[in-house]
C-alpha cells in the first residue's frame, strides 16, 4: 500500500513538473523583457505597468501573466507624484508551448517574439477596465489652532478622465509631520474605491 501510495505522489509530482516548462531564469527573462519593451510602448499610455509573475502549461499550451495597473495620484499641478493605486490582473495567453516562443533567443540581447508581444499587448488592453481610476488631488488646512499644530486637513480627490470628485478630510493633524502623507494614504484608498465603485 506504502509503495502504491508513494508512486501515485511520484507520478502526480512529475505531471506537475512537465507542466510547466518555463524554469526559474527563463521566467524571471521573460518578466524582464516585457517590462523592457513596456517602457516604449504600454508604458507610455495613461498607466505604469508591473509585470510581477507568469506560470505556463506545456499540456494547454497556456501563459498566466500576473500584473499590476498602476495609477498614480498627482497633485493639483500634475507634476508631483503623491500616492498610487495598483489593480492586479491575471491574463491568459493561448499558443505558447515553449521559451523561445516568448524571447527571441537568436538575438544577443534577446528581444520579445513578435507574436507574443502582441498577445501581451493584447492582455494589458483587455482588463483595463479593472484599471484605477487617474486621479490627482488639492488639499488644505483649515480650522487651525493659533500654533497651527493642529488642523483639520481636507482634501478633494478629482478623477480627471470624468470630472468626477471624492472629497473627505482628517482631523487634528499637524501640518509639519507625517500625518499628512498618512491622512492623503487613507483618504487615498477610499477615493479610489469610491471612482471604482467597488463595494
Amino acid at each position: 500500500m506504502k509503495s502504491l501510495i508513494a508512486f501515485v505522489l511520484l507520478t502526480l509530482t512529475m505531471n506537475i513538473h512537465a507542466a510547466e516548462f518555463l524554469t526559474s531564469s527563463q521566467k524571471n527573462e521573460v518578466l524582464t523583457q516585457i517590462d523592457n519593451i513596456c517602457g516604449d510602448t504600454w508604458c507610455e499610455g495613461d498607466y505604469d505597468y508591473s509585470f510581477n509573475e507568469i506560470n505556463c502549461d506545456s499540456e494547454t499550451k497556456t501563459c498566466a501573466l500576473n500584473f499590476d495597473y498602476i495609477s498614480y495620484t498627482h497633485n493639483e499641478d500634475g507634476w508631483d507624484v503623491v500616492g498610487e493605486q495598483r489593480s492586479t490582473v491575471t491574463c491568459t495567453i493561448e499558443g505558447v508551448s515553449k521559451y523561445e516562443d516568448m524571447v527571441d533567443t537568436g538575438r544577443r540581447y534577446g528581444g520579445l517574439v513578435w507574436d507574443f508581444y502582441e498577445k501581451v499587448g493584447e492582455c494589458t488592453d483587455l482588463y483595463y477596465d479593472y484599471a484605477p481610476a487617474q486621479v490627482y488631488l488639492t488639499y488644505e488646512f483649515i480650522n487651525c489652532d493659533e500654533e497651527n499644530k493642529s488642523c483639520d486637513m481636507a482634501i478633494v480627490f478629482e478623477n480627471y478622465e470624468n470630472d468626477d470628485i471624492y472629497r473627505n478630510s482628517c482631523s487634528e493633524i499637524d501640518p509639519n509631520s507625517n500625518d499628512v502623507k498618512f491622512c492623503i494614504q487613507d483618504l487615498e484608498v477610499r477615493a479610489y474605491r469610491y471612482f471604482n465603485r467597488v463595494d
